[in-house]
């Protein structure tokens, strides 16, 4: 005879084995129920969670060992639903046999997790806390969906403050955030990104001192001789110099443009100092003449000297964005810049002039690939004449900051309009935060600030301040 499970109560139901006994998972999940309330900010009116333990046709959540999940004997024949399983392996070596495998093949069993039961009891009186936190966040997520379906809870009960993860200050959207470089992609990242800066630092102080404006003069009749004030000024360094570069990789959308702006401010801070060009925006004929610049005449309807990104911008940080689109002879014309730091603009026929920088360039072109398979779409060389090449990495490789990244998106005004005001999004379902953990986002970052705007939009047209599934849906 089944006991009959307490109404309104978490029931659980555990099938342990000889190694593993009912008493010590009994007490693993005490723990963990002991400290579980109803998620967001601690309200008084919470109560703790009732878990009742026993056999029941009804199991809000199956634990046991592979060899009784598996039994059909086990007494789960006349269980009727999909169950939240947890699979506990007896010992830290246990081998992935028929049993396992035959739980896992069971479609009335939804595996949540598998634990070891060693590292979860703690075999040296001290348990694991990856594995604890891993069986923690799997009672929470069905302790959840059982308050959904009990009817004890709606959706919008069951949410965390926007800013449940960290408080966003005023201007930092306009600065820019990155996360706690929780993932081991995101942290190595960090680890390039001060590599490149340590590596640099004195090439940008160098480039620093040599900042001067392009001297301009006017002739009788009014045209801009640019070209030919600067040659001769003892100002401008006549040493041919290395110009510093850092490539930036990354799919669209995982900031770049952000982290090229942050690398630039930390090598040569100060209001001014970082110019941005996207190279993909540009027409291919007319790269060479905006870069390197080109005297009056050098082309069709040029007018007047021009002297081009580079020497426009002399002891400052230019960003060349998507230079995956740069034509090849125009690389090659950016590799003898790179080595010797010197601009021979179109149609000059003088020496040429020295315009040391920084270079900052991007692109989600896969350009290892193809230098890897000998596509000449990206020369080898250009690509091995950066000082530093960091990668940035996709937000499905980022999941463990994804709940920072949603909770700082949501305090930014242009994602969640009104917010800094009090009014906006105030608060957001963990049902939200979940399905938003779950998604890939192709679009990466772009496209997540995207659908959370669009998500908030829709709430705030139901006139809620809660962000819902259903408005991530919409």
């Amino acid at each position: 005879m089944r006991k009959k499970t307490e109404k309104k109560a978490f029931s659980v139901f555990l099938m342990p084995g000889k190694s593993v006994v009912r008493k010590d998972l009994e007490d693993v999940i005490s723990r963990i129920a002991s400290g579980l309330k109803v998620w967001g900010e601690r309200r008084p009116e919470f109560a703790e969670i009732p878990f009742s333990f026993g056999e029941t046709d009804h199991p809000d959540l199956l634990m046991g060992v592979p060899k009784a999940l598996g039994n059909p004997e086990a007494g789960l024949s006349s269980v009727s639903k999909v169950v939240d399983t947890v699979v506990i392996l007896p010992g830290e070596n246990a081998a992935w046999d028929r049993d396992l495998a035959a739980v896992l093949k069971k479609p009335s069993l939804n595996v949540l997790a598998i634990v070891r039961a060693n590292r979860l009891l703690g075999s040296n009186g001290t348990p694991d806390p990856e594995e604890w936190l891993m069986l923690e966040e799997v009672i929470k997520d069905s302790v959840r969906k059982w308050l959904r379906r009990s009817g004890l809870k709606k959706e919008e009960d069951i949410s965390k403050a926007v800013n449940w993860k960290a408080s966003l200050s005023e201007d930092a959207g306009e600065q820019g955030y990155t996360s706690l470089f929780a993932d081991p992609s995101t942290r190595r990242m960090a680890r390039e990104v001060k590599e490149a800066i340590l590596t640099l630092k004195d090439d940008a102080k160098a480039v620093e001192e040599s900042r001067k404006p392009v001297p301009l003069s006017v002739s009788a009749d009014g045209r801009k001789e640019v070209f030919s004030c600067m040659e001769g000024r003892e100002n401008w360094p006549s040493e041919k110099r290395r110009i510093p570069a850092i490539l930036l990789l990354g799919e669209s959308g995982t900031g770049k443009t952000l982290l090229a702006r942050w690398i630039g401010s930390a090598l040569l801070p100060g209001e001014g100092t970082f110019t941005r060009v996207n190279i993909s925006a540009m027409q291919k004929s007319l790269i060479d003449g905006e870069l390197f610049g080109a005297v009056q005449g050098a082309y069709t309807d040029l007018t007047r000297d021009t002297p081009g990104l580079f020497l426009s911008n002399v002891g400052k940080t230019v960003f060349l964005d998507e230079i995956g689109d740069m034509d090849s002879a125009c690389q090659t014309r950016l590799l003898t810049f790179l080595d010797e730091g010197l601009v021979s603009p179109m149609g000059w026929h003088g020496k040429p002039f020295s315009a040391p920088l920084i270079i900052v360039a991007a692109t989600n072109r896969p350009v290892r690939e193809w230098i890897a398979s000998g596509n000449p779409s990206f020369r080898e060389d250009l690509f091995y004449r950066f000082d530093c090449v960091i990668s940035l990495p996709p937000l499905r490789e980022r999941r463990k900051d994804m709940r920072l990244l949603v909770s700082l998106s949501l305090q930014e005004e242009e994602v969640n309009p009104g917010y800094l005001e009090g009014d906006g999004i105030r608060r957001i379902s963990l049902d939200a935060v979940d399905a938003l953990e779950r998604m890939n986002f192709p679009g990466n970052f772009r496209e997540l600030r995207v659908r959370l705007k669009r998500a908030c939009s829709a709430a705030r047209r139901e006139g809620v301040q809660i962000l819902c599934l259903r408005h991530l849906l919409h």
